[in-house]
């Protein structure tokens, strides 16, 4: 078996000279938590003592194949920029801007940077992912560039959240936004990270607010497929019930 590094090397040799931008989505208002968070914005509320973005930040600074990060802003933008560049991460940074609070908007205005690679490892700001390494994912990816990969995973609270479901050759065929029956062993969910090859955003389309603009015409073009992240784990921070479950979950403090 190849070691870590000798795996990253390959994928880095698969993958040419194509650049892998990671795009964090951080413009939205997050309404509903505005209960918790009060005027602060909901990124930048803290979690364990650590802003919420920062969990984010963790994927790409803990890569060894992410050459970039795009961080999406819009509202209170002005707070975010200041956390992010006096945060210190020591990879290169920048900003892009979306005119609407759609994550549609939102991708499309970061796939316009000219610092944009050919391979985009796209996540939200708002969510928390215990033990979920993307370079696993990415070196699966490079394999299969002609679809799009998404990141499942698997734990005890798998009927709280919207389901995927896979068929045997792991291809995201349904997508679950309720789900009362038996969860088997084709049924993830979905952690909040897509990788793509940039061409592949042309299959995006406006369908609601949120991510089902990605999601849906991936599946019906039958052009995504999802990667297993054995152990990893997912959280979304979008409530004050949200909320108080990652706390429970991981016996963390605020």
């Amino acid at each position: 078996m190849l070691s870590i590094l000798s795996q990253c090397s390959f994928a880095k040799k698969i993958r040419g000279s194509m650049k892998i931008t990671g795009i964090i989505l951080a413009g939205g208002k997050g309404k509903r938590f505005l209960e918790v968070s009060g005027k602060i914005p909901k990124i930048l509320f803290k979690i364990n003592q650590k802003p919420l973005i920062d969990y984010s930040f963790d994927l790409f600074v803990e890569s060894k194949l992410v050459d970039n990060i795009i961080v999406n802003i819009g509202y209170q933008a002005p707070e975010i920029i200041s956390h992010v560049k006096g945060s210190g991460y020591d990879i290169d940074i920048s900003f892009s801007k979306q005119t609407r609070f759609t994550i549609f908007n939102a991708i499309n205005q970061a796939l316009k940077r000219k610092e944009c690679g050919e391979i985009i490892v796209l996540c939200s700001a708002d969510e928390i992912r215990p033990n979920l390494h993307i370079d696993n994912a990415l070196k699966w990816h490079m394999v299969n560039p002609n679809i799009a990969t998404i990141i499942g995973v698997r734990n005890n609270r798998m009927l709280d959240y919207p389901l995927l479901e896979c068929d045997k050759q792991m291809r995201v065929v349904r997508y679950l936004p309720s789900f009362n029956g038996t969860v088997t062993k084709n049924h993830f969910i979905h952690s909040g990270v897509l990788i793509f090859n940039r061409d592949i955003g042309k299959a995006f389309r406006l369908i609601t607010d949120d991510w089902l603009s990605l999601t849906i015409p991936l599946i019906e073009t039958g052009s995504s497929r999802l990667f297993y992240e054995v152990g990893g784990d997912y959280f979304n921070v979008g409530t004050k019930s949200e909320y108080e479950e990652v706390l429970r979950s991981l016996n963390l403090q605020s």
